[in-house]
């Protein structure tokens, strides 16, 4: 009886574990997501990729204002020139 009940046991925690790390692994991705939905909505406030000036060139995006491309910074820049 003693054997029966210590395995019984031995499967509760065994599913409490389980389920506990299940969980944390939800919530993680949930955070995730939640943080990348964020910077996504902030990169289209980015007006740089329908600016003249912007080629998508992986050296040189921008030829007016390199360090500041696709950034937060970007948003309000003096020199954007929509395209035709």
């Amino acid at each position: 009886m003693l054997l029966i009940s210590s395995g019984l046991l031995a499967i509760s925690i065994v599913f409490t574990i389980t389920l506990v790390v299940v969980l944390l692994k939800r919530l993680m991705f949930l955070k995730t997501f939640d943080e990348q939905s964020t910077t996504a909505k902030r990169d289209r406030q980015v007006p740089c990729t329908k600016c003249h000036f912007f080629n998508n060139n992986f050296y040189l995006k921008c030829a007016v204002h390199p360090s500041k491309v696709l950034t937060s910074e970007a948003r309000d820049c003096s020199d954007y020139c929509p395209r035709r």
